[in-house]
Parts: structure tokens; C-alpha cells; sequence
């Protein structure tokens, strides 16, 4: 059985989200780059699907590929039925929302623009 850490780095570990993320068709997945700037994960990857049967798929991809070929098992909240799934693993966060969830909680956008506040902070 796979355990909940894994030897992969980070860099490993998004690739074979990304790649399974890809092949269940994602809807407009970003990876959100918090290397050094929290101690919550490095990565965060965020995407939507377009129904409860795609978000499923999208969630099941990624925990096959993980335990397969990552040796790891994430921890998860959220499930199918619910506007938000998330896959711990470490130091990669996956967030697979309904498209309605997304827009609402916009995880993208409020990472960016707290680096782009940081950066402002900086050059002063």
C-alpha cells in the first residue's frame, strides 16, 4: 500500500498530476508556484471540471497516478457531490472545483496578486 509521503520531488509529483489531469480533459488547469513563499506546499494546482461524473474522473485520475507511479496517497477533502475536491499531497495541492466554485473562491488570481503585493512591498 502506498504511503502518504513519497521520495518524488515536487517537480515530479506536478508532472504526473498535470499529465493525469490532462488526459481526463481538465478544464483550464494553472499551477500556482508558492515555492518560498508559504510553508503550506511548494505547488498548487488548480482546475475545474464541468459536472459532478468529470470532477470524479479528474479526482480518480490523479490518486491512480499518484499511488501507481508517486508511491503516494493524498489526503482529501471534499468529494464528488461538493463544488470543491482537494488532494494533499504535501508539497502539491491539487484543487478540483466546479466551475461555479472556482470563479467564487478564485484561487488563482488571489495567490497572484499576493506576489505581485509582495513584489510591490520589496522595491520600497
Amino acid at each position: 500500500m502506498p504511503s502518504l509521503s513519497s521520495k518524488l520531488p515536487a517537480e515530479q509529483k506536478l508532472k504526473l498530476i498535470l499529465d493525469s489531469l490532462e488526459e481526463k480533459k481538465a478544464i483550464a488547469p494553472e499551477v500556482v508556484d508558492l515555492t518560498g513563499r508559504t510553508l503550506v506546499a511548494d505547488y498548487f494546482v488548480v482546475t475545474h471540471g464541468t459536472s459532478d461524473v468529470h470532477i470524479r474522473a479528474l479526482s480518480d485520475a490523479v490518486v491512480e497516478a499518484m499511488e501507481e507511479k508517486g508511491g503516494q496517497r493524498a489526503r482529501q477533502e471534499g468529494d464528488y457531490h461538493a463544488n470543491w475536491v482537494l488532494l494533499d499531497y504535501g508539497d502539491v495541492v491539487v484543487h478540483i472545483f466546479t466551475a461555479e466554485a472556482r470563479a467564487m473562491y478564485d484561487l488563482d488570481s488571489l495567490w497572484r496578486t499576493m506576489e505581485e503585493r509582495r513584489g510591490d512591498v520589496s522595491q520600497d
